[in-house]
């Protein structure tokens, strides 16, 4: 990998950093009207939406070996595939 893709990369993590923490202390600052008590606690839906994604990544992979398929599976000779009468 090159240096200014790595650079580049770096930056991109920092101003999605940057914009969460914006996110979290901004949400100090504002009256939420919660309609559960868990919805008060600060940081509450990020760690919300991380839970989401790391249930969704597991879900994906305890579904992968009901869904892979063989690494030639759309390059079937033609001899394989199905005649039609």
């Amino acid at each position: 990998m090159s240096t200014q893709t790595r650079s580049r990369q770096n930056r991109l993590i920092w101003v999605l950093l940057g914009c969460a923490a914006a996110s979290v202390i901004a949400g100090l600052f504002n009256h939420w009207h919660a309609h559960f008590a868990a919805e008060a606690w600060p940081g509450f839906f990020a760690a919300l939406g991380f839970a989401a994604i790391v249930l969704a990544g597991l879900g994906a992979r305890a579904l992968q070996p009901l869904l892979r398929r063989p690494e030639n599976y759309y390059d079937a000779s033609p001899t394989q595939e199905h005649e039609h009468d």
